[in-house]
């Protein structure tokens, strides 16, 4: 019997995304409270990242600033 290779996405946690992106970590607890990050949840506490995710956040925050719209400045929900 063969054995088949599985390709297990490796996944980061806040800090790792943050250095990986070259932002902190309170941007990104704000794209993932936006939903421009999506999250992978271990355990009750445990939140991790897909590296390949970064791709389709960094394709949106490129698109966004052709249509000069910044979407890292923007307040959802501010309480003035």
């Amino acid at each position: 019997m063969t054995q088949q290779a599985v390709n297990v996405p490796v996944l980061l946690d806040a800090d790792a995304t943050a250095a990986a992106l070259s932002v902190c970590t309170k941007t990104i607890r704000g794209f993932v409270r936006t939903g421009l990050l999506p999250v992978v949840r271990i355990g009750p506490r445990g939140v991790r990242f897909d590296p390949r995710d970064f791709v389709a956040l960094i394709d949106g925050l490129k698109k966004s600033s052709d249509n000069s719209c910044n979407m890292t400045t923007e307040r959802v929900g501010s309480r003035e």
